[in-house]
Parts: structure tokens; sequence; C-alpha cells
């Protein structure tokens, strides 16, 4: 899959350390991520949440499958313990 040329824009913007760009990162797949990690847990707000967390810890990753792979885990954990 080849990105095009507004994903290479923000990729570039981010490794100068653009902050906007991980902002325009975020907006770009904000929804993906929700309906993703809402999937794993089932309630929205808690989804949302899980997402803001990740982001903003993991959001500097390169590679959106590593983010993903992340998110993931995090949903895994809060189903287990409830947090």
């Amino acid at each position: 899959m080849r990105m095009n040329d507004s994903e290479q824009d923000i990729i570039q913007r981010i490794n100068v350390k653009d902050e906007k760009a991980f902002h325009d990162l975020f907006m770009r797949f904000r929804s993906y991520l929700v309906l993703f990690a809402m999937r794993r847990v089932g309630q929205l707000e808690v989804a949302e949440d899980i997402v803001r967390r990740c982001l903003s810890r993991y959001g500097k990753v390169k590679k959106f499958i590593i983010l993903t792979r992340v998110l993931r885990r995090i949903c895994m954990i809060w189903c287990k313990i409830g947090v």
C-alpha cells in the first residue's frame, strides 16, 4: 500500500518534530482507532480515553501497525482489569 502525498507530508513533518503534524495524524486516524478500541472494550467513552492515552504516550512511533498493536494490548489489559 502506497502513501498518498498528504500522508507523506505528515510523516515528513513528524520527522522534523512539527507538533501540529501529530495532531493532523490523530485527526486523520482518530475514528479508525476509536472504532478499533471500541470493538475490544465495548464502551465508546473508554475507547476514546484509551486512544487519547495511547496517542499521547506512543503517538511518535514511526509505523502505524506498531501503534495499533500497542492499542490492542492496552485494550486487552483494560478488559482484564477494568481500569
